[in-house]
């Protein structure tokens, strides 16, 4: 796509239904992190494949310096560094990211894998720690868990050429969930 610059409309979703299931206020809390950490990721990965990000700034934002140091520490080392890591997750799950000069549908693919690559990290780490003593017992298990993890996240973006293209365009409002 030959566009010198445009403007990326990224968001991760369900928030309404992943949120609504909280039974206790952790529930809510983990559900809200989590969300708001793989936000974080995509950010990181637009950013480093040369995108601006727009909106949300992040000149300050604590949780999102965290999320970069740890996307620049190797896997091994990784856990360490969640002893320090925020305890709010401050990121929303929107954000807009200019293209300059740069191929938007590469870059928001790009950042839809990384968030689908780290979801299943996450995924694995938890099987591997507390589910797969199950498998033995239970050989549906797997498939059980492969299915609810699967494509879990509804990650949509929109690729505007021009920006006053954004207000004039209801689809826009649609998409973001703006009535």
């Amino acid at each position: 796509m030959n566009i010198s610059e445009a403007t990326i409309i990224f968001s991760i979703g369900p928030v309404q239904s992943f949120i609504a299931q909280a039974r206790k206020t952790q529930d809510l809390w983990v559900g809200s992190y989590l969300l708001s950490y793989l936000t974080g990721v995509a950010l990181c990965e637009f950013m480093n494949s040369g995108g601006t990000i727009e909106s949300p700034n992040l000149d300050e934002n604590n949780f999102f310096s965290f999320i970069k140091s740890l996307k620049e520490k190797s896997d091994r080392n990784k856990s360490k560094g969640l002893v320090d890591a925020p305890k709010v997750g401050s990121i929303p799950n929107q954000a807009v990211i200019k293209a300059k000069n740069k191929d938007p549908f590469q870059l928001a693919k790009k950042a839809e894998l990384a968030v689908r690559k780290e979801w299943l990290r996450i995924c694995d780490t938890i099987w591997d720690r507390y589910f797969s003593r199950l498998e033995k017992q239970y050989p549906e298990v797997k498939n059980i868990w492969e299915k609810q993890i699967t494509n879990f996240w509804n990650i949509r973006w929109l690729i505007v050429e021009r920006e006053e293209d954004i207000i004039k365009d209801p689809y826009i409002f649609e998409f973001l969930g703006i009535p």
